[in-house]
């Protein structure tokens, strides 16, 4: 089983709650910003080093909002730890061929098809769950 460790951020844009996801050109997916943790480092530590590597802005406020398990798109099973944070300053993404893409929901959900299960499935379902999304 695979760890991750997950960014779910949202803004408002004219009165309407959006989420960030980054798009790859090289990937027929959306993704969140995070990653796996390397080595010995913890899911905290995972999650800091990965946005400093995708993301021009950091969050401020993280915070843990749980759990979830799920497959990657390759099928393995993946146990993600999710945090929420908010960014102040403009975001894009530090990534070659990858742009960063806010969605509201009806969005997100007319995308399912470039969702992986782990996010559709999982990820939106627990933020529901919590009153986030």
């Amino acid at each position: 089983m695979q760890t991750e460790a997950l960014l779910v951020a949202f803004r408002r844009r004219n009165g309407v709650k959006e989420m960030l996801f980054l798009h790859s050109e090289h990937k027929h997916y959306l993704s969140l910003p995070g990653g796996k943790p390397y080595g010995h480092e913890t899911v905290e530590v995972a999650l800091e080093h990965h946005l400093k590597e995708q993301l021009s802005a950091s969050p401020d406020k993280i915070t843990s909002i749980g759990r979830v398990n799920g497959h990657l798109p390759d099928g393995r099973i993946v146990h993600v730890h999710l945090f929420t944070g908010e960014f102040t300053d403009p975001v894009h993404t530090h990534m070659q061929s990858s742009k960063v893409e806010w969605m509201d929901k009806t969005r997100a959900h007319m995308h399912a098809g470039r969702l992986p299960t782990v996010i559709f499935d999982n990820i939106f379902s627990h933020l529901e769950a919590l009153g986030l999304w």
